[in-house]
């Protein structure tokens, strides 16, 4: 798939240079499908997208939600039982798709969007791995050990 957008951004950029610097830039590539490409062409393209979105999307909560539970409430709760666990893994997913709907209807631009979930998930990565690395003496299984 990234090919496919690859190319078309390519077609665009030479055929329309005009539109690369304008504000319409990040409805480039949709604008050449629609309108250079056969209607089954068109039905293929926004399915394959909308599922690269669906994909990355819950990528993107379930990967900082996992960590949460596994990274920070697992070693700070050592006698949770796995039913509590999980019950508080599925509200953390909730709770970082309140903060990413948050973030999503704070910015209009697609660069702002991205730059801000991968701010989150940064920070959902270094965190526990700094705790990990910076060689202090815990009483408890250290963060982070289980998802390095």
């Amino acid at each position: 798939m990234s090919v496919i957008l690859l190319l078309v951004g390519l077609g665009a950029a030479y055929l329309h240079p005009e539109l690369l610097g304008s504000e319409f830039g990040q409805n480039l590539i949709p604008a050449m499908v629609a309108q250079y490409s056969s209607l089954p062409m068109q039905v293929l393209f926004y399915g394959a997208l909308i599922s690269a979105i669906l994909s990355t999307s819950s990528g993107a909560m379930l990967a900082p939600s996992t960590i949460i539970g596994e990274n920070i409430l697992r070693p700070y709760l050592p006698g949770l039982p796995d039913k509590r666990l999980l019950l508080l893994t599925r509200l953390s997913v909730l709770i970082v798709a309140a903060i990413s709907y948050y973030f999503a209807s704070s910015d209009q631009s697609i660069a702002g969007l991205v730059v801000a979930s991968l701010s989150i998930l940064l920070v959902c990565i270094v965190a526990p791995s700094y705790l990990v690395f910076s060689g202090k003496e815990l009483p408890y299984p250290e963060p982070g050990q289980p998802s390095l």
